[in-house]
């Protein structure tokens, strides 16, 4: 049978869904960096999960991170070369606190960590707002750290689906239709590996 070899060494060959058009680089998800896990272009575009969004509450967000006291605004701090969220500032009532993409992502059930965030709310309270009081609309000047009041909710802008590390599995899908064999998709995905027996 087949195996990847690094430097006659069997590689840990990690997989993803789908990256969201870039691989990421081992060393920016988990503690070392691989000489073959580096971030290339991915073919991922047919995924089904390649372009997504999800909608967070106010009311999830108070639960979520109720050790704050809620939040008030959210911040992305770091991003990594391929663009996924390392770092990430939280405001809330009771204080501030820094966490990981990785952890918001698990917080928020996230597909990847590769996202935006955008504060959103609702029309129509907005509209209620005007009339009941002119003196809202000052309140609304874009600053940069808007707070999130009652009603208002945090949109997630994303893409991939997994870790995006490593061969993507829509990726490969996507080559293996243009005709490439699977020692070029492999070679890809895995920068400077050997396949050989073993």
């Amino acid at each position: 049978s087949l195996a990847l070899f690094y430097e006659n060494k069997l590689i840990e060959a990690v997989f993803h869904s789908s990256s969201g058009g870039r691989t990421e680089n081992s060393g920016q998800v988990w503690k070392y960096q691989l000489p073959y896990l580096r971030s290339v272009v991915d073919y991922d575009q047919n995924s089904t999960k390649y372009r997504w969004s999800k909608e967070i509450r106010s009311s999830e967000l108070d639960q979520i991170f109720s050790d704050l006291g809620g939040l008030n605004s959210i911040q992305i701090i770091k991003k990594s070369n391929s663009d996924r969220v390392l770092k990430v500032r939280l405001y809330g009532p009771k204080g501030t606190k820094i966490i990981s993409g990785q952890t918001l992502r698990k917080n928020l059930n996230l597909l990847s960590n590769k996202f935006n965030l955008d504060l959103k709310f609702d029309q129509i309270n907005l509209d209620y707002k005007y009339k009941s009081n002119n003196k809202i609309v000052e309140h609304f000047v874009p600053q940069t750290l808007p707070t999130i009041p009652a009603g208002y909710f945090l949109l997630v802008k994303g893409s991939g689906a997994g870790h995006g590390v490593g061969m993507s599995q829509w990726g490969a899908k996507s080559l293996a239709e243009r005709g490439a064999s699977f020692r070029q998709i492999l070679k890809h995905y895995y920068t400077g590996v050997q396949i050989r027996t073993y």
